[in-house]
Parts: C-alpha cells; sequence; structure tokens
C-alpha cells in the first residue's frame, strides 16, 4: 500500500481568497493556480480527470503531471465546512 501524504493543504477562509506565489521574485506563472481549480472542479463532480494534466486552450497534455498522478495514485480530498471563519492574516499559498 501506498504511503500516504499531504502534497499541499491549502485553507480557504469566508470570503475573498487568492492563490499566490510564495517567493515575490518570481512571475505568477507555474504556481499551481490552475491545477487548484481544476480539482476543486472534479471534487465537485466533474467527471473527466483528464482536465486535470490536459490544458484546455492547446490540448496539450503535462506529461509529468499525469504520470505522476497515475504512478502515485493521488487522492483529493475537499472538505466543505458550514464553520468557514473569517480571517484576514490567512491566504492559501502555492
Amino acid at each position: 500500500m501506498p504511503k500516504e501524504k499531504v502534497i499541499r493543504n491549502i485553507p480557504f477562509t469566508k470570503g475573498l481568497n487568492f492563490i499566490v506565489d510564495a517567493d515575490e521574485s518570481t512571475k505568477d506563472n507555474n504556481v499551481g493556480k490552475t491545477i487548484v481549480l481544476r480539482l476543486i472542479d472534479i471534487c465537485l463532480g466533474a467527471n473527466n480527470i483528464k482536465n486535470i494534466y490536459v490544458d484546455f486552450e492547446t490540448r496539450a497534455k503535462n506529461l509529468v503531471l499525469e504520470n505522476y498522478i497515475i504512478e502515485h495514485k493521488v487522492t483529493i480530498i475537499l472538505t466543505i465546512s458550514s464553520q468557514f471563519e473569517e480571517s484576514s492574516d490567512k491566504k492559501a499559498m502555492s
């Protein structure tokens, strides 16, 4: 059985949430914003897992991501709670 580990935990709070790069010296690309949204979409019922690793516009596959998901049997967990607390000092970092 594969060893379980959390790849990334992204807490959201009530109100507006931003997913930004923790390293301010880099540009906004490749921090995982689109992947996070695609994973949420899958959790909410989208039935095509390929949407995670296939670019919508170019139809190109991200082979590294596809292989990682398949080889490591990645599980996505979305927890929705009625006890969303507002917090100005928390932000989801990617």
